[in-house]
C-alpha cells in the first residue's frame, strides 16, 4: 500500500510537482503527514477486530526496548533510536492507533536522515 504511495509522491518530487509547499522541512512535514494519512486510510478500513489487534501488536512493538532484531530480522539503528526519542517526547508509550504519534516517529526519521546525510534501512528514506 505504501510502497505505491511512496513510489508516486518520489514521482512528483523528482518532477518538481510536490514542491511549494515551503521549505524542506515542510515538503518533509508534509510527506510523513500524507504517508500517515494513508496508514490512517487503511487502519479505518479494517474490520474492528483485527485493527484492534494489529494496534496492540503494532503498540507491544514500538513501547518495547529493542535489542537490535525483532521477529530474526535487524531493526535499523536509526528508526529504533527515532522510536525511543518519540516516547520519551510523549513521555510513555507511543499509541500506533494515533496518527500525531506515527507522525512524530516519521519526523523524527526524515530529521535523522537529514542530519545524518545518509539512509535508513528501516523506511529506506534517503537524502
Amino acid at each position: 500500500m505504501l510502497r505505491g504511495a511512496n513510489t508516486d509522491i518520489a514521482r512528483q518530487m523528482s518532477g518538481g510537482s510536490w514542491r511549494g509547499h515551503g521549505s524542506i522541512e515542510a515538503n518533509d512535514n508534509a510527506m510523513v503527514h500524507f504517508e500517515q494519512s494513508a496508514v490512517q486510510g487503511y487502519l479505518d478500513g479494517m474490520g474492528a477486530g483485527a485493527r484492534d489487534s494489529f494496534i496492540a501488536d503494532m503498540n507491544d512493538f514500538l513501547n518495547t526496548d529493542h535489542p537490535g532484531v525483532r521477529a530474526g530480522r535487524a531493526l535499523d539503528p536509526m528508526v529504533s533510536d527515532a522510536i525511543k526519542s518519540v516516547r520519551e517526547q510523549i513521555g510513555g508509550d507511543i499509541d500506533f492507533g494515533n496518527q500525531e504519534h506515527r507522525e512524530m516517529i516519521g519526523r523524527e526519521v526524515v530529521g535523522r536522515v537529514r542530519e545524518e546525510r545518509t539512509c535508513t534501512t528501516g523506511s529506506r528514506i534517503c537524502r
